[in-house]
């Protein structure tokens, strides 16, 4: 019997609901509008919603059906009544009778029939103008603002009613003055000289929208932008930052413009400062004059307007290249800038790169912002070739990094790059050798070059070029001999390096293993925590077991990050660990949180075999810890295969005040199955938390089935829980068959009640099965 899909998100459940939907509307395409006006009335939900949907397509064709559809504006049914504002939107003057109605769910204290009937009146037009006018005035605001917004929908149409909706920018409520504003924008070409003479009204607010508004919409005419430049030098700030912000918007009066920005700047208002670094922003032909006034402000006490300065230098493009040293002196002031001033590098550009260079090689902490080359693109190639040419050996390093992270490397720079292998500063020849990682082909000549470089004095240069002759190779076998030879090297940060290259090879580094397990003895901590992740790998990988025993010494190291790794390591090798059990159940228990959370999830990996670990588990599920409690909930289901010893302790835990525990809770019990019904109770409670909805729901669904316990909290979910979550029910009441039997009449109440035909259709399907009918699909 297949087993039923509850939680219905995937392409194959949408697919008959699409098919279901096409074939109705097909049925109704066939329909006349008088046939659609009647099927408004029927008692079927989804014939009134399919009516209502094909009378809204024909537009001012069902013109016929207003009457009828200005009835199924009172319809319960959501969908319903919104079908029927879309088909006034639609028919537009032809829907002149349905005005009335309309603007009595204008009234309405719901904000979505508001919004609709708005729309509707909008879409009819002028003959809806006069009473929408006369809407401005009504005590709701609420009404007030769909009256705005269905006048916003006439456009140029509504010039007639510009005095009152002008008037609206004083409105007392904040919604109702920001819509007046949205409209009056759509009213550009009219609004102009209502909106300028509106910047001398009394009342500061309404001069206010007035310049909000001349913002959106940038004027026209020169008398527009005299009262707005008068506005900027005389008006209070609230009203003159926007002011500001409107004139820098219009080429006319340009020279004034950018004296009342540049005054501002200096301002003592952050208002004014912030309001002119917008201006500049918008200010496209101010370009490199401007550009000392904005650096001005990357001293400014307010975050806001320090990043506005940097994001309008970036805006301005090439001619801000002279910015770049004090934004990035900014930054080593203020760390959290680092995203906004790569982006404003970035759009200046190649310009960008000289100055760059110059900061990163003099403050390493600036070097995340070598990525600038790569987002910049190919542009940026020519000025990173320039600087590898540079006298200063810093200066070349940082241009051949930018250049092996641009993504994809320019391969015209290769023959560049096989050069400075033999670079006098060992610093370039590092870079070099770590650039051409990049490059997945490289021409014999270069990877002979690498191979010399390879045996270079300077470690970082070793290092970096057998790693880069690991990315070219065509397969692990050719590498082996440097690896192993690299390994043995002097230097820590070479044998660390190269133990990364061979661990992500796997398998194929195999004969390395007795390397890597002499390596877990390395004075150098880095270098064994290396080893340690490896041997997990390469070893566990190819079945290769001796290394087991040399990591169950490692997790006794005196560093608690080689302990993390060799527990990591060994839950790779599965049931072979198993000797390891005790060890990691004693680190589980342990003071460090990170080790112990390491060991438990190492359990995982070996599974069954980890004998005396379930009692273990089962405390640590009550530990202080939440990471231990949810890494505990997580690991039990493989660790124990008697369903009974864990399925109470998981189900208590999904009540844990921490979500990850209370999600791996969840899942765990989920992997359980049937086994795991007596848990469904806690798991329905669970769904009823919007957090925790999804992996609730994910684990009712894999376990299927319910104890005759659930009874009580699965006729609550049906009296008070949402559409899905009563369909869960109803599926796991059918489930129980008989053993629901009690429930029927309640179920035969509630059925009665019910909305829609799946849902009746559920109702019949689960009482069927209960009464033995049927069995639960």
């Amino acid at each position: 019997m297949t087993r039923p899909t509850i939680v219905r998100t995937g392409t194959l459940a949408v697919v008959p609901l699409l098919l279901w939907c096409a074939t109705a509307h097909a049925q109704q395409a066939g329909s006349s509008v008088d046939e659609l006006a009647e099927q408004l009335k029927n008692s079927e939900v989804m014939v009134r919603r399919d009516a209502a949907y094909a009378l809204a397509i024909r537009g001012a064709d069902a013109a016929s059906a207003v009457p009828a559809l200005i009835e199924a504006l009172k319809d319960a049914d959501q969908q319903v009544w919104f079908q029927a504002t879309q088909a006034f939107a639609r028919m537009g003057p032809a829907a002149e009778s349905a005005i009335p109605a309309l603007l009595e769910m204008l009234q309405s204290d719901d904000a979505l029939r508001v919004t609709r009937a708005a729309y509707a009146l909008g879409g009819i037009g002028t003959p809806a103008m006069p009473h929408l006018v006369e809407a401005l005035q009504n005590k709701r605001s609420l009404t007030r603002a769909g009256a705005l917004r269905a006048l916003e929908r006439l456009g140029d149409r509504a010039a007639p009613a510009l005095e009152p909706i002008v008037s609206r920018l004083g409105d007392e409520n904040k919604h109702v003055r920001e819509q007046a504003i949205a409209t009056l924008v759509t009213l550009s070409t009219v609004a102009e000289a209502p909106l300028a003479a509106a910047l001398d009204h009394a009342d500061a607010i309404v001069r206010s929208g007035a310049a909000t508004a001349l913002s959106q919409s940038p004027p026209q005419q020169e008398a527009t932008v005299l009262r707005l430049q008068r506005a900027v030098e005389q008006d209070e700030s609230a009203v003159a930052s926007k002011a500001l912000i409107a004139v820098a918007g219009t080429p006319l009066g340009r020279n004034e413009t950018l004296e009342l920005l540049t005054k501002a700047v200096a301002s003592d208002d952050a208002q004014m400062r912030e309001a002119a670094v917008i201006g500049f922003l918008r200010s496209s032909e101010a370009g490199a004059p401007v550009v000392p006034q904005l650096i001005e402000l990357f001293n400014d006490r307010n975050d806001a307007v320090r990043t506005t300065a940097i994001q309008s230098l970036g805006m301005i493009g090439s001619p801000a290249h002279d910015a770049i040293p004090a934004m990035l002196a900014t930054l080593l002031r203020h760390p959290d800038d680092a995203a906004v001033v790569a982006q404003a590098a970035t759009r200046i550009g190649a310009a960008a790169i000289p100055a760059l260079l110059e900061g990163i090689a003099a403050e390493p902490a600036l070097s995340p912002l070598l990525d600038v080359p790569s987002r910049i693109g190919g542009t940026a190639v020519r000025p990173l070739e320039d600087a590898i040419r540079d006298a200063r050996p810093r200066i070349r390093a940082a241009a051949i990094t930018a250049i092996g992270r641009m993504r994809p490397p320019p391969e015209t720079v290769i023959e560049t790059l096989q050069s400075m292998l033999t670079d006098e500063s060992a610093q370039v020849r590092a870079a070099a050798a770590n650039a051409l990682g990049s490059f997945t082909r490289l021409p014999e000549e270069v990877t002979r070059s690498l191979q010399t470089a390879s045996r270079d004095p300077d470690p970082l240069v070793r290092s970096g070029a057998i790693l880069s002759l690991s990315v070219a190779a065509r397969d692990a076998e050719e590498m082996l001999p440097l690896w192993q030879e690299a390994l043995e090297d002097a230097d820590p940060n070479v044998r660390r390096r190269i133990i990364g290259a061979v661990g992500e090879a796997g398998p194929q580094a195999a004969p390395l293993v007795a390397q890597l397990i002499r390596l877990l003895q390395d004075r150098e901590a880095r270098v064994r925590e290396s080893a340690a992740r490896a041997l997990g790998q390469v070893a566990a990988g190819a079945g290769d077991t001796a290394a087991v025993a040399r990591l169950i010494h490692a997790l006794n190291d005196d560093q608690s990050a080689v302990r993390v790794q060799a527990a990591n390591a060994l839950g790779h090798f599965g049931a072979a660990a198993a000797p390891a059990a005790p060890a990691l159940l004693e680190l589980a228990q342990g003071p460090e949180g990170e080790t112990a959370v390491a060991a438990i999830h190492s359990l995982r990996g070996i599974g069954a075999a980890a004998q005396g670990a379930t009692p273990v588990l089962l405390v640590l599920l009550t530990h202080a810890d939440p990471a231990r409690r949810a890494a505990a909930a997580d690991v039990l289901p493989a660790i124990e295969p008697q369903a009974d010893e864990i399925v109470p302790a998981l189900t208590i835990a999904l009540g844990d005040a921490d979500w990850t525990v209370r999600k791996f809770s969840s899942a765990s019990l989920g992997k359980l199955g049937a086994s795991a019904r007596t848990a469904v109770p806690a798991l329905f409670e669970l769904v009823r938390q919007p957090d925790d909805t999804g992996h609730a729901r994910q684990a009712l669904e894999s376990i299927d089935e319910a104890v005759p316990e659930a009874l009580p909290v699965l006729i609550q979910v049906l009296e008070d829980g949402d559409r899905d979550s009563r369909r869960y029910a109803l599926h796991f009441l059918g489930k129980l068959g008989a053993a629901a039997r009690d429930s029927l009449p309640r179920l035969k109440e509630l059925r009665e009640k019910a909305e829609g035909n799946r849902t009746r259709d559920a109702f019949d399907k689960a009482i069927a099965a209960i009464e033995g009918e049927q069995k639960p699909e």
